[in-house]
Parts: structure tokens; C-alpha cells; sequence
């Protein structure tokens, strides 16, 4: 788990540089990769998240999955203080 959260603020860079090019395609993936991951390590807030902004952009509307964009960021955040804390 901690191994996870020590690679999230990476995975959230990768999301966040895909959003700024506004390439979706790239996005989708980089969201991908975080749902299945917290699929994986039991982070159901993060893996709900990212589930709707991957159903988002699946469905044509990458201006709505924008909107989980921040979050994302601010559940990443909680994770890692969390960890730093522990």
C-alpha cells in the first residue's frame, strides 16, 4: 500500500499533463491505470473517482471528467500526508 501512495503523486503528474495538452486519449489511459491500482490496493474513494472520470471521457465528455480532475488530486494529497504521517 505505502509503495502505491509513494507513486501517486507521479500517476497524478501524468493525469494532469494529459489534461493540459487536452489529450484525452492520454488521459483515459493515465486514469485507467489509476483505477485499476486502486482497484488493486483497496483506496475506494480514489477508485470511485477515477472509475466517473474514466466514464466520462469513455462517453465523449472530457469537459465533465475535467471536473473530478481536482478530487483526485486533493484524495491523492489526503493519501500521501497520510502516509508521511504513519
Amino acid at each position: 500500500f505505502y509503495e502505491f501512495v509513494a507513486q501517486l503523486p507521479e500517476a497524478f503528474k501524468d493525469i494532469d499533463a494529459a489534461a493540459e495538452k487536452a489529450d484525452w486519449v492520454a488521459l483515459q489511459h493515465h486514469v485507467h491505470r489509476l483505477h485499476g491500482a486502486s482497484c488493486y490496493t483497496g483506496v475506494p474513494k480514489l477508485q470511485y473517482l477515477c472509475a466517473e472520470c474514466e466514464t466520462l471521457l469513455k462517453q465523449g465528455q472530457p469537459e465533465s471528467a475535467m471536473m473530478c480532475l481536482p478530487a483526485i488530486e486533493e484524495t491523492i494529497t489526503n493519501l500521501v500526508k497520510h502516509k508521511e504521517r504513519a
